[in-house]
Protein backbone atom coordinates (compact mmCIF):
# COMPACT_ATOMS: atom_id res chain seq x y z
CA UNK A 1 0.00 0.00 0.00
CA UNK A 2 1.57 3.45 -1.11
CA UNK A 3 1.47 6.35 1.03
CA UNK A 4 -1.70 7.78 -1.52
CA UNK A 5 -3.93 4.87 -0.58
CA UNK A 6 -3.07 6.03 2.96
CA UNK A 7 -4.43 9.46 2.39
CA UNK A 8 -7.40 7.82 0.90
CA UNK A 9 -8.26 5.47 3.35
CA UNK A 10 -7.97 8.21 5.87
CA UNK A 11 -11.22 10.09 4.64
CA UNK A 12 -14.81 9.63 4.93
CA UNK A 13 -16.22 7.32 2.91
CA UNK A 14 -19.93 9.04 2.73
CA UNK A 15 -18.63 12.52 1.78
CA UNK A 16 -14.81 11.85 0.62
CA UNK A 17 -13.64 14.36 3.25
CA UNK A 18 -10.48 14.10 5.85
CA UNK A 19 -11.35 13.03 9.22
CA UNK A 20 -11.33 16.09 11.81
CA UNK A 21 -13.10 14.74 14.40
CA UNK A 22 -13.17 12.10 17.06
CA UNK A 23 -16.31 11.05 19.30
CA UNK A 24 -15.22 9.13 22.81
CA UNK A 25 -18.75 8.03 24.02
CA UNK A 26 -19.13 5.44 20.66
CA UNK A 27 -14.92 5.71 19.54
CA UNK A 28 -15.77 7.09 16.06
CA UNK A 29 -13.91 9.00 13.30
CA UNK A 30 -15.59 11.63 11.42
CA UNK A 31 -15.85 14.88 9.06
CA UNK A 32 -17.27 17.82 9.20
CA UNK A 33 -20.44 17.22 7.67
CA UNK A 34 -20.63 13.96 9.56
CA UNK A 35 -20.54 15.46 13.17
CA UNK A 36 -23.52 17.40 12.58
CA UNK A 37 -25.68 14.56 11.67
CA UNK A 38 -24.08 12.33 14.98
CA UNK A 39 -24.44 14.75 17.17
CA UNK A 40 -28.19 15.25 16.39
CA UNK A 41 -29.19 11.63 16.12
CA UNK A 42 -27.16 10.56 19.07
CA UNK A 43 -27.22 13.53 20.80
CA UNK A 44 -23.08 12.63 22.18
CA UNK A 45 -21.43 15.98 23.56
CA UNK A 46 -17.84 14.20 23.90
CA UNK A 47 -16.04 15.10 20.80
CA UNK A 48 -13.03 16.92 19.96
CA UNK A 49 -12.20 18.55 16.74
CA UNK A 50 -8.48 18.00 15.71
CA UNK A 51 -7.47 21.95 15.93
CA UNK A 52 -9.06 21.74 19.26
CA UNK A 53 -6.94 18.55 20.37
CA UNK A 54 -3.76 20.29 19.06
CA UNK A 55 -4.49 23.34 20.76
CA UNK A 56 -5.05 21.45 24.17
CA UNK A 57 -1.64 19.58 23.90
CA UNK A 58 0.12 22.54 23.09
CA UNK A 59 -1.10 24.12 26.00
CA UNK A 60 0.04 21.13 28.24
CA UNK A 61 2.87 20.92 27.02
CA UNK A 62 3.95 24.62 27.42
CA UNK A 63 1.68 25.01 30.85
CA UNK A 64 5.08 25.37 32.84
CA UNK A 65 7.00 27.72 30.41
CA UNK A 66 5.44 31.39 30.79
CA UNK A 67 3.33 31.91 27.76
CA UNK A 68 1.02 34.29 27.98
CA UNK A 69 1.28 37.16 26.20
CA UNK A 70 -0.37 40.98 26.98
CA UNK A 71 -0.72 41.43 23.23
CA UNK A 72 -2.99 37.87 23.28
CA UNK A 73 -5.10 38.27 26.15
CA UNK A 74 -8.05 37.25 23.77
CA UNK A 75 -6.53 34.45 22.35
CA UNK A 76 -5.26 32.93 25.82
CA UNK A 77 -8.52 33.61 27.22
CA UNK A 78 -10.55 31.82 23.74
CA UNK A 79 -8.00 29.09 24.80
CA UNK A 80 -8.43 28.47 28.29
CA UNK A 81 -12.05 27.73 27.39
CA UNK A 82 -10.96 24.45 25.19
CA UNK A 83 -11.74 21.31 26.22
CA UNK A 84 -10.25 18.39 25.17
CA UNK A 85 -10.93 14.82 26.49
CA UNK A 86 -7.05 13.97 25.83
CA UNK A 87 -5.89 16.82 27.82
CA UNK A 88 -8.27 16.32 30.50
CA UNK A 89 -7.33 12.45 30.61
CA UNK A 90 -3.81 13.33 31.12
CA UNK A 91 -4.48 15.75 33.55
CA UNK A 92 -6.34 13.05 35.31
CA UNK A 93 -3.65 10.46 35.49
CA UNK A 94 -1.55 12.72 36.79
CA UNK A 95 -3.17 13.70 39.89
CA UNK A 96 -4.30 10.03 40.26
CA UNK A 97 -0.70 9.10 39.44
CA UNK A 98 0.60 11.75 41.81
CA UNK A 99 -2.06 10.95 44.36
CA UNK A 100 -0.66 6.99 44.26
CA UNK A 101 2.70 7.99 44.84
CA UNK A 102 1.77 9.67 47.65
CA UNK A 103 -0.13 6.79 49.58
CA UNK A 104 2.55 4.33 48.34
CA UNK A 105 5.29 6.75 50.27
CA UNK A 106 2.54 7.02 53.21
CA UNK A 107 2.01 3.16 53.48
CA UNK A 108 5.79 2.21 53.15
CA UNK A 109 6.61 4.78 55.78
CA UNK A 110 3.87 3.48 58.27
CA UNK A 111 5.09 -0.24 57.01
CA UNK A 112 8.91 0.97 58.35
CA UNK A 113 7.19 1.90 61.99
CA UNK A 114 5.80 -1.56 62.10
CA UNK A 115 9.30 -3.01 61.13
CA UNK A 116 11.02 -0.48 63.71
CA UNK A 117 8.63 -0.97 66.51
CA UNK A 118 8.65 -5.16 66.42
CA UNK A 119 12.52 -4.93 65.65
CA UNK A 120 13.35 -3.04 68.97
CA UNK A 121 10.85 -6.16 70.39
CA UNK A 122 13.34 -8.77 68.15
CA UNK A 123 16.52 -7.03 69.63
CA UNK A 124 14.88 -7.01 73.58
CA UNK A 125 14.63 -11.27 72.92
CA UNK A 126 17.79 -11.56 71.66
CA UNK A 127 19.01 -9.72 74.35
CA UNK A 128 16.73 -11.78 76.91
CA UNK A 129 18.49 -15.02 74.85
CA UNK A 130 22.10 -13.96 74.76
CA UNK A 131 21.71 -13.35 78.72
CA UNK A 132 20.89 -16.82 79.28
CA UNK A 133 23.32 -18.30 76.58
CA UNK A 134 26.21 -16.13 77.83
CA UNK A 135 27.57 -18.57 81.03
CA UNK A 136 26.52 -21.76 78.69
CA UNK A 137 28.80 -20.33 75.87
CA UNK A 138 31.50 -19.44 78.46
CA UNK A 139 31.84 -22.80 79.55
CA UNK A 140 31.69 -24.33 75.63
CA UNK A 141 34.81 -22.42 75.34
CA UNK A 142 36.63 -23.79 78.51
CA UNK A 143 35.66 -27.14 77.48
CA UNK A 144 36.67 -26.88 74.10
CA UNK A 145 40.23 -25.18 75.37
CA UNK A 146 40.55 -28.25 77.26
CA UNK A 147 39.86 -30.75 74.76
CA UNK A 148 42.11 -28.82 72.54
CA UNK A 149 44.95 -29.49 75.30
CA UNK A 150 44.26 -32.93 76.09
CA UNK A 151 44.13 -33.93 72.50
CA UNK A 152 47.56 -32.51 72.12
CA UNK A 153 48.37 -34.38 75.35
CA UNK A 154 47.09 -37.44 73.73
CA UNK A 155 49.19 -37.71 70.77
CA UNK A 156 52.47 -37.26 71.98
CA UNK A 157 51.41 -39.88 74.50
CA UNK A 158 49.79 -41.94 71.44
CA UNK A 159 52.90 -41.49 69.84
CA UNK A 160 55.37 -42.42 72.73
CA UNK A 161 53.22 -45.95 72.73
CA UNK A 162 53.63 -46.35 69.12
CA UNK A 163 57.76 -46.04 69.41
CA UNK A 164 57.56 -48.71 72.55
CA UNK A 165 56.03 -51.10 69.83
CA UNK A 166 58.42 -50.65 67.27
CA UNK A 167 62.07 -52.29 67.08
CA UNK A 168 64.67 -52.32 64.41
CA UNK A 169 63.12 -52.92 61.28
CA UNK A 170 63.82 -56.11 59.72
CA UNK A 171 65.35 -56.89 56.40
CA UNK A 172 62.09 -57.53 54.51
CA UNK A 173 61.11 -53.81 55.84
CA UNK A 174 63.90 -52.23 54.96
CA UNK A 175 64.15 -53.85 51.44
CA UNK A 176 60.61 -51.82 50.75
CA UNK A 177 62.10 -48.84 52.81
CA UNK A 178 63.41 -47.25 48.71
CA UNK A 179 59.51 -47.01 47.93
CA UNK A 180 58.15 -46.03 51.40
CA UNK A 181 60.48 -43.55 50.82
CA UNK A 182 59.38 -42.36 47.51
CA UNK A 183 55.75 -42.47 48.52
CA UNK A 184 56.24 -40.61 51.94
CA UNK A 185 55.91 -37.20 50.77
CA UNK A 186 52.26 -37.97 49.02
CA UNK A 187 50.70 -40.48 51.55
CA UNK A 188 51.95 -38.88 54.79
CA UNK A 189 49.54 -36.32 55.83
CA UNK A 190 50.35 -32.73 57.29
CA UNK A 191 49.29 -33.21 61.12
CA UNK A 192 45.83 -31.39 61.09
CA UNK A 193 45.25 -30.59 64.71
CA UNK A 194 45.16 -27.21 64.01
CA UNK A 195 42.40 -27.27 61.09
CA UNK A 196 40.29 -29.85 62.70
CA UNK A 197 37.23 -28.25 64.13
CA UNK A 198 36.19 -29.25 67.85
CA UNK A 199 32.60 -30.35 66.83
CA UNK A 200 34.58 -32.93 64.58
CA UNK A 201 36.78 -33.99 67.57
CA UNK A 202 34.08 -34.47 69.27
CA UNK A 203 31.73 -36.34 67.13
CA UNK A 204 34.41 -38.66 66.68
CA UNK A 205 34.91 -39.39 70.27
CA UNK A 206 31.08 -39.83 71.22
CA UNK A 207 31.33 -42.47 67.87
CA UNK A 208 34.63 -44.32 69.15
CA UNK A 209 33.57 -46.98 71.93
CA UNK A 210 37.57 -47.44 72.80
CA UNK A 211 40.73 -45.23 73.20
CA UNK A 212 42.20 -47.46 70.56
CA UNK A 213 39.07 -46.84 68.32
CA UNK A 214 39.44 -43.22 68.40
CA UNK A 215 43.09 -43.28 67.56
CA UNK A 216 42.72 -45.25 64.69
CA UNK A 217 39.88 -43.43 63.15
CA UNK A 218 41.58 -40.46 63.26
CA UNK A 219 45.21 -41.93 62.28
CA UNK A 220 45.40 -39.85 59.25
CA UNK A 221 44.89 -36.42 60.88
CA UNK A 222 45.02 -35.90 64.61
CA UNK A 223 47.37 -38.97 65.43
CA UNK A 224 48.98 -38.74 62.01
CA UNK A 225 52.78 -38.83 63.20
CA UNK A 226 52.07 -41.55 65.36
CA UNK A 227 51.77 -43.66 61.98
CA UNK A 228 55.15 -42.25 60.49
CA UNK A 229 56.77 -44.85 57.74
CA UNK A 230 59.66 -46.64 58.60
CA UNK A 231 62.21 -43.76 57.14
CA UNK A 232 61.07 -41.28 59.66
CA UNK A 233 62.01 -44.04 62.08
CA UNK A 234 65.02 -45.14 60.83
CA UNK A 235 65.81 -41.21 60.69
CA UNK A 236 64.98 -40.00 64.46
CA UNK A 237 66.48 -43.23 66.03
CA UNK A 238 69.62 -42.19 64.08
CA UNK A 239 70.01 -39.36 66.90
CA UNK A 240 70.20 -41.62 69.12
CA UNK A 241 73.24 -44.00 68.16
CA UNK A 242 70.20 -46.44 66.79
CA UNK A 243 69.24 -46.58 71.31
CA UNK A 244 65.50 -47.31 70.92
CA UNK A 245 65.39 -46.94 74.65
CA UNK A 246 67.23 -43.33 74.36
CA UNK A 247 64.64 -42.59 71.92
CA UNK A 248 61.62 -43.14 74.09
CA UNK A 249 63.14 -42.29 77.44
CA UNK A 250 64.16 -38.84 75.54
CA UNK A 251 60.44 -38.73 74.47
CA UNK A 252 59.28 -39.27 77.38
CA UNK A 253 61.57 -35.98 78.87
CA UNK A 254 60.10 -33.94 76.42
CA UNK A 255 56.60 -35.07 76.98
CA UNK A 256 57.06 -34.50 80.77
CA UNK A 257 58.99 -31.26 80.35
CA UNK A 258 55.90 -29.72 78.10
CA UNK A 259 53.14 -30.84 80.10
CA UNK A 260 53.88 -31.42 83.14
CA UNK A 261 51.17 -33.98 83.85
CA UNK A 262 54.00 -37.02 85.38
CA UNK A 263 54.65 -34.51 88.82
CA UNK A 264 50.61 -34.35 88.87
CA UNK A 265 49.46 -37.77 88.98
CA UNK A 266 46.33 -37.07 90.64
CA UNK A 267 45.50 -33.91 88.33
CA UNK A 268 41.88 -33.47 88.68
CA UNK A 269 39.79 -33.54 86.18
CA UNK A 270 40.14 -29.83 84.62
CA UNK A 271 36.51 -29.85 83.68
CA UNK A 272 35.60 -29.99 87.18
CA UNK A 273 34.91 -26.41 87.21
CA UNK A 274 32.20 -26.32 84.95
CA UNK A 275 28.32 -26.47 86.34
CA UNK A 276 25.23 -28.38 84.80
CA UNK A 277 22.79 -26.36 84.29
CA UNK A 278 18.48 -27.35 84.52
CA UNK A 279 16.37 -25.80 82.29
CA UNK A 280 12.93 -25.21 83.05
CA UNK A 281 10.55 -24.29 80.41
CA UNK A 282 6.50 -23.31 80.58
CA UNK A 283 4.31 -22.67 77.39
CA UNK A 284 4.55 -18.92 76.62
CA UNK A 285 0.82 -17.14 77.18
CA UNK A 286 0.33 -16.28 74.23
CA UNK A 287 -2.98 -14.51 75.37
CA UNK A 288 -0.99 -12.07 77.56
CA UNK A 289 1.48 -11.48 74.81
CA UNK A 290 -1.08 -10.85 72.44
CA UNK A 291 -2.54 -8.23 74.85
CA UNK A 292 1.16 -6.66 75.66
CA UNK A 293 1.37 -6.11 71.69
CA UNK A 294 -2.14 -4.65 71.29
CA UNK A 295 -1.20 -2.31 73.55
CA UNK A 296 1.36 -1.50 72.18
CA UNK A 297 0.59 -1.24 68.65
CA UNK A 298 -2.59 -0.85 66.48
CA UNK A 299 -3.42 -0.19 62.86
CA UNK A 300 -6.53 1.54 62.02
CA UNK A 301 -8.18 2.45 58.57
CA UNK A 302 -8.51 6.28 58.65
CA UNK A 303 -12.23 6.38 57.09
CA UNK A 304 -12.26 10.07 55.06
CA UNK A 305 -15.58 12.33 56.77
CA UNK A 306 -18.08 13.62 54.26
CA UNK A 307 -16.94 16.18 51.60
CA UNK A 308 -19.22 18.98 53.68
CA UNK A 309 -17.56 18.56 56.54
CA UNK A 310 -14.14 18.15 55.47
CA UNK A 311 -12.51 20.36 58.59
CA UNK A 312 -13.41 17.58 60.95
CA UNK A 313 -10.80 15.34 62.14
CA UNK A 314 -11.02 12.00 60.86
CA UNK A 315 -12.54 8.61 62.28
CA UNK A 316 -11.04 5.67 62.44
CA UNK A 317 -11.84 2.24 62.81
CA UNK A 318 -9.75 -0.84 64.12
CA UNK A 319 -8.43 -3.67 61.86
CA UNK A 320 -9.30 -6.67 64.52
CA UNK A 321 -10.49 -10.26 63.72
CA UNK A 322 -14.27 -8.35 64.21
CA UNK A 323 -13.39 -6.82 60.90
CA UNK A 324 -14.05 -9.97 59.14
CA UNK A 325 -17.30 -12.15 58.26
CA UNK A 326 -18.42 -13.92 61.15
CA UNK A 327 -20.02 -17.13 61.05
CA UNK A 328 -21.73 -20.08 62.87
CA UNK A 329 -20.96 -23.43 61.60
CA UNK A 330 -24.24 -25.31 63.73
CA UNK A 331 -24.50 -29.09 62.24
CA UNK A 332 -27.75 -30.70 62.83
CA UNK A 333 -29.28 -34.63 62.77
CA UNK A 334 -29.93 -34.55 58.88
CA UNK A 335 -26.45 -35.28 57.74
CA UNK A 336 -26.15 -31.16 57.41
CA UNK A 337 -24.89 -27.86 58.83
CA UNK A 338 -26.36 -24.44 58.97
CA UNK A 339 -24.12 -21.29 58.37
CA UNK A 340 -25.69 -18.54 59.55
CA UNK A 341 -23.94 -15.48 58.79
CA UNK A 342 -23.88 -13.13 61.76
CA UNK A 343 -22.78 -9.98 60.18
CA UNK A 344 -25.71 -10.11 57.81
CA UNK A 345 -28.52 -10.43 60.05
CA UNK A 346 -28.45 -13.78 60.75
CA UNK A 347 -29.08 -15.18 57.25
CA UNK A 348 -28.95 -19.14 56.61
CA UNK A 349 -27.43 -20.91 54.74
CA UNK A 350 -28.16 -24.73 54.17
CA UNK A 351 -25.19 -27.83 53.08
CA UNK A 352 -26.20 -31.36 53.03
CA UNK A 353 -22.68 -33.02 53.62
CA UNK A 354 -23.87 -36.71 54.65
CA UNK A 355 -21.94 -36.76 58.15
CA UNK A 356 -23.50 -38.12 60.83
CA UNK A 357 -22.97 -35.38 63.35
CA UNK A 358 -24.90 -36.79 66.20
CA UNK A 359 -22.63 -37.10 69.50
CA UNK A 360 -19.70 -34.88 68.47
CA UNK A 361 -21.19 -31.28 70.24
CA UNK A 362 -17.76 -32.06 72.00
CA UNK A 363 -15.66 -32.93 69.09
CA UNK A 364 -15.05 -30.26 67.30
CA UNK A 365 -13.05 -27.64 66.77
CA UNK A 366 -11.15 -24.77 64.27
CA UNK A 367 -7.81 -24.76 63.73
CA UNK A 368 -7.02 -21.66 60.75
CA UNK A 369 -8.78 -22.18 57.24
CA UNK A 370 -10.45 -25.85 58.66
CA UNK A 371 -13.01 -27.27 61.25
CA UNK A 372 -12.23 -30.55 62.36
CA UNK A 373 -14.93 -33.29 63.75
CA UNK A 374 -13.51 -36.27 65.68
CA UNK A 375 -15.72 -39.38 65.00
CA UNK A 376 -19.14 -39.57 65.66
CA UNK A 377 -22.49 -42.19 66.28
CA UNK A 378 -22.03 -43.60 62.67
CA UNK A 379 -18.27 -42.64 62.04
CA UNK A 380 -16.35 -43.98 65.05
CA UNK A 381 -13.24 -44.39 63.15
CA UNK A 382 -13.12 -41.47 60.87
CA UNK A 383 -12.92 -37.26 61.45
CA UNK A 384 -13.84 -34.79 59.03
CA UNK A 385 -12.01 -31.71 57.69
CA UNK A 386 -14.24 -28.80 56.42
CA UNK A 387 -12.25 -26.32 54.41
CA UNK A 388 -13.46 -22.61 55.49
CA UNK A 389 -12.61 -20.92 52.40
CA UNK A 390 -13.52 -23.87 49.63
CA UNK A 391 -16.58 -24.90 51.40
CA UNK A 392 -15.75 -28.10 51.11
CA UNK A 393 -15.74 -31.71 53.29
CA UNK A 394 -13.05 -34.61 52.80
CA UNK A 395 -13.60 -37.92 55.50
CA UNK A 396 -10.64 -39.26 56.81
CA UNK A 397 -9.64 -42.57 58.82
CA UNK A 398 -8.45 -41.75 62.27
CA UNK A 399 -5.56 -44.02 62.60
CA UNK A 400 -3.18 -45.11 65.69
CA UNK A 401 -5.74 -44.46 67.99
CA UNK A 402 -9.01 -45.72 69.18
CA UNK A 403 -12.57 -45.69 67.62
CA UNK A 404 -15.07 -43.28 69.70
CA UNK A 405 -18.06 -40.70 69.65
CA UNK A 406 -18.31 -37.92 72.11
CA UNK A 407 -14.78 -37.41 71.89
CA UNK A 408 -13.53 -34.16 73.97
CA UNK A 409 -11.43 -32.01 71.51
CA UNK A 410 -9.16 -29.06 72.10
CA UNK A 411 -6.77 -27.18 70.56
CA UNK A 412 -3.31 -25.97 72.01
CA UNK A 413 -3.16 -23.01 69.59
CA UNK A 414 0.02 -24.08 67.73
CA UNK A 415 0.35 -27.57 66.19
CA UNK A 416 -1.75 -30.08 68.44
CA UNK A 417 -5.82 -31.01 69.16
CA UNK A 418 -5.89 -32.76 72.14
CA UNK A 419 -8.15 -35.80 72.24
CA UNK A 420 -9.63 -36.21 76.03
CA UNK A 421 -12.10 -39.37 76.87
CA UNK A 422 -14.65 -40.28 74.80
CA UNK A 423 -18.05 -42.49 75.29
CA UNK A 424 -17.41 -45.64 77.52
CA UNK A 425 -13.52 -44.99 77.32
CA UNK A 426 -10.56 -42.88 79.07
CA UNK A 427 -8.13 -41.30 76.37
CA UNK A 428 -5.44 -39.23 76.16
CA UNK A 429 -4.61 -38.67 72.62
CA UNK A 430 -2.99 -35.97 70.14
CA UNK A 431 -3.66 -35.13 66.57
CA UNK A 432 -0.99 -33.57 64.80
CA UNK A 433 -2.66 -30.66 62.08
CA UNK A 434 0.72 -30.46 60.20
CA UNK A 435 1.42 -34.07 60.25
CA UNK A 436 -2.26 -35.04 60.33
CA UNK A 437 -1.33 -37.85 62.30
CA UNK A 438 -2.79 -39.62 65.56
CA UNK A 439 -0.72 -40.16 68.81
CA UNK A 440 -1.85 -42.72 71.47
CA UNK A 441 -0.35 -41.08 75.07
CA UNK A 442 -0.42 -42.68 78.27
CA UNK A 443 -4.33 -42.52 79.98
CA UNK A 444 -3.64 -39.70 83.02
CA UNK A 445 -7.15 -40.38 84.71
CA UNK A 446 -8.24 -43.97 83.79
CA UNK A 447 -11.72 -42.98 84.80
CA UNK A 448 -14.07 -43.61 81.82
CA UNK A 449 -16.81 -41.50 80.51
CA UNK A 450 -17.77 -38.41 78.39
CA UNK A 451 -16.65 -34.77 79.21
CA UNK A 452 -18.67 -32.61 77.49
CA UNK A 453 -16.14 -29.87 76.95
CA UNK A 454 -11.87 -29.43 77.35
CA UNK A 455 -9.89 -26.24 77.26
CA UNK A 456 -6.32 -25.59 76.61
CA UNK A 457 -5.48 -22.46 78.69
CA UNK A 458 -1.72 -21.61 79.66
CA UNK A 459 -0.50 -24.85 79.09
CA UNK A 460 -2.60 -26.61 80.86
CA UNK A 461 -6.31 -28.51 79.48
CA UNK A 462 -9.26 -28.41 81.87
CA UNK A 463 -11.67 -30.87 81.21
CA UNK A 464 -15.62 -31.22 82.38
CA UNK A 465 -17.06 -34.35 82.98
CA UNK A 466 -20.89 -34.34 81.78
CA UNK A 467 -21.74 -36.72 84.79
CA UNK A 468 -19.72 -35.12 88.23
CA UNK A 469 -19.24 -32.06 89.57
CA UNK A 470 -15.74 -31.53 88.87
CA UNK A 471 -12.98 -30.44 87.11
CA UNK A 472 -10.27 -32.71 85.42
CA UNK A 473 -6.50 -30.62 85.15
CA UNK A 474 -4.51 -32.33 82.95
CA UNK A 475 -0.79 -30.91 82.72
CA UNK A 476 0.90 -32.71 79.30
CA UNK A 477 4.25 -31.56 79.90
CA UNK A 478 4.65 -32.93 82.78
CA UNK A 479 1.82 -35.80 82.37
CA UNK A 480 0.06 -35.40 85.50
CA UNK A 481 -3.33 -35.07 86.33
CA UNK A 482 -6.16 -34.08 89.49
CA UNK A 483 -9.15 -33.74 89.70
CA UNK A 484 -10.96 -30.90 91.31
CA UNK A 485 -14.96 -31.21 93.01
CA UNK A 486 -17.10 -28.80 93.43
CA UNK A 487 -20.81 -28.69 95.27
CA UNK A 488 -21.62 -25.75 92.72
CA UNK A 489 -20.45 -27.87 90.01
CA UNK A 490 -23.28 -29.79 88.28
CA UNK A 491 -23.68 -33.64 88.85
CA UNK A 492 -25.05 -33.36 84.86
CA UNK A 493 -23.92 -31.18 82.58
CA UNK A 494 -25.94 -30.55 79.66
CA UNK A 495 -24.03 -27.47 77.59
CA UNK A 496 -20.63 -25.80 77.98
CA UNK A 497 -18.52 -23.35 76.04
CA UNK A 498 -15.81 -21.45 77.11
CA UNK A 499 -14.54 -17.60 75.91
CA UNK A 500 -11.04 -18.64 75.44
CA UNK A 501 -9.82 -16.33 78.23
CA UNK A 502 -9.93 -18.96 81.26
CA UNK A 503 -13.70 -18.71 81.52
CA UNK A 504 -16.29 -21.91 81.34
CA UNK A 505 -19.81 -21.06 81.30
CA UNK A 506 -21.83 -24.84 81.31
CA UNK A 507 -25.28 -25.30 81.76
CA UNK A 508 -27.42 -28.08 83.52
CA UNK A 509 -30.32 -30.27 82.68
CA UNK A 510 -31.94 -28.41 85.76
CA UNK A 511 -31.78 -24.71 84.20
CA UNK A 512 -29.00 -23.73 86.15
CA UNK A 513 -26.17 -21.74 84.45
CA UNK A 514 -22.61 -21.12 85.89
CA UNK A 515 -19.41 -19.28 84.79
CA UNK A 516 -16.00 -21.08 86.68
CA UNK A 517 -12.92 -19.33 85.93
CA UNK A 518 -10.25 -22.10 85.63
CA UNK A 519 -7.65 -19.90 87.15
CA UNK A 520 -9.01 -18.73 90.65
CA UNK A 521 -11.88 -21.25 90.32
CA UNK A 522 -14.20 -18.48 91.21
CA UNK A 523 -17.86 -20.15 90.21
CA UNK A 524 -20.37 -16.92 89.58
CA UNK A 525 -23.90 -18.13 89.14
CA UNK A 526 -26.04 -16.80 85.69
CA UNK A 527 -29.21 -15.95 84.75
CA UNK A 528 -30.85 -19.45 84.02
CA UNK A 529 -32.96 -20.61 81.04
CA UNK A 530 -36.60 -21.00 81.03
CA UNK A 531 -37.19 -24.63 80.03
CA UNK A 532 -35.85 -27.67 81.12
CA UNK A 533 -32.70 -29.37 79.18
CA UNK A 534 -33.47 -33.18 78.43
CA UNK A 535 -30.56 -33.90 75.64
CA UNK A 536 -27.80 -32.56 75.50
CA UNK A 537 -27.44 -28.83 73.53
CA UNK A 538 -23.96 -27.21 71.87
CA UNK A 539 -23.36 -23.79 73.15
CA UNK A 540 -20.60 -21.41 71.63
CA UNK A 541 -19.09 -18.05 72.51
CA UNK A 542 -18.26 -15.43 70.00
CA UNK A 543 -16.63 -12.16 71.29
CA UNK A 544 -17.67 -9.08 69.08
CA UNK A 545 -15.72 -6.83 71.21
CA UNK A 546 -14.74 -6.22 74.79
CA UNK A 547 -17.63 -5.05 75.59
CA UNK A 548 -20.05 -7.08 73.76
CA UNK A 549 -19.86 -10.69 73.71
CA UNK A 550 -22.82 -13.49 73.30
CA UNK A 551 -23.42 -17.14 74.03
CA UNK A 552 -25.50 -19.16 71.01
CA UNK A 553 -27.13 -22.33 72.40
CA UNK A 554 -28.72 -24.90 69.38
CA UNK A 555 -31.94 -26.40 70.85
CA UNK A 556 -33.30 -26.77 67.21
CA UNK A 557 -37.16 -27.75 66.42
CA UNK A 558 -37.09 -29.35 69.70
CA UNK A 559 -35.75 -26.63 72.25
CA UNK A 560 -35.24 -23.68 70.12
CA UNK A 561 -31.94 -21.50 69.73
CA UNK A 562 -31.17 -18.61 72.43
CA UNK A 563 -28.59 -16.00 72.47
CA UNK A 564 -27.43 -15.06 75.74
CA UNK A 565 -25.86 -11.40 76.15
CA UNK A 566 -22.89 -11.66 78.65
CA UNK A 567 -23.11 -7.75 79.56
CA UNK A 568 -26.82 -7.97 80.32
CA UNK A 569 -26.79 -11.33 81.77
CA UNK A 570 -30.36 -12.44 79.75
CA UNK A 571 -31.66 -14.83 77.30
CA UNK A 572 -33.67 -13.95 74.45
CA UNK A 573 -34.82 -16.27 71.08
CA UNK A 574 -33.55 -16.51 67.65
CA UNK A 575 -33.98 -18.46 64.44
CA UNK A 576 -37.23 -19.28 65.84
CA UNK A 577 -37.95 -21.37 62.43
CA UNK A 578 -35.65 -23.97 62.59
CA UNK A 579 -36.89 -27.50 61.54
CA UNK A 580 -33.32 -29.48 61.97
CA UNK A 581 -33.06 -31.52 65.01
CA UNK A 582 -29.79 -30.35 66.58
CA UNK A 583 -29.39 -32.21 69.93
CA UNK A 584 -25.68 -34.08 70.43
CA UNK A 585 -24.53 -32.39 67.47
CA UNK A 586 -21.56 -29.32 67.54
CA UNK A 587 -21.56 -25.34 66.61
CA UNK A 588 -18.77 -23.53 66.27
CA UNK A 589 -17.77 -19.68 65.71
CA UNK A 590 -15.58 -19.08 62.85
CA UNK A 591 -13.99 -16.19 60.52
CA UNK A 592 -13.48 -15.55 57.17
Amino acid sequence: MNQKDKCVNFRCLEHGRVFEIICYQCSKLMCSRCSTTHIKETSHQNCDHIDDIRQSLNKILLENNTNNNNNNNNNSKDENNISCHIGERITTIWTIIKSSTEQYQRLSSTEKEISDHFHKLHEYLVVEEQKLKNPIIKDKDTINSHLIDNIRELRDLVDIIHLNGTDTRNDDTESNSDSDDNDSSTTALEDTTDRYSSAAIMKSISSSSTLNSFVKSNSDTLFNQCNQNNNRYTERLSFYDNEIDSLILDSVFKYSNQFKSLSAANQPNNNDSIVDYSLDTKEIDTTKFDELLNQSIKLSIKSPSPQSSSATTPTTTSISPNSKQTYIFAAHRSSGITLIDINNNYSFEEIHVGYDFTSTPNSTVVVGDYIYVFGSRSHKNRYLRYSISKKSFTLFEMKGINEGCWISACYDGRDHIYLVNSAGQARFDTFNINTQKFEKRPVLLDVPGTHVLSVFHKGMIYSIPMDRNSIVVYNPTKQSVEELYSSKLFKLTHSACTDGSGNIYLLSNDKRFIRINVETTDITNLSPISFYLDDYSSMTYHRVSEEECYIYLFGGEEYKNHIYSVQTNKWEEFHKDDIFSRSYCPSVVFEK
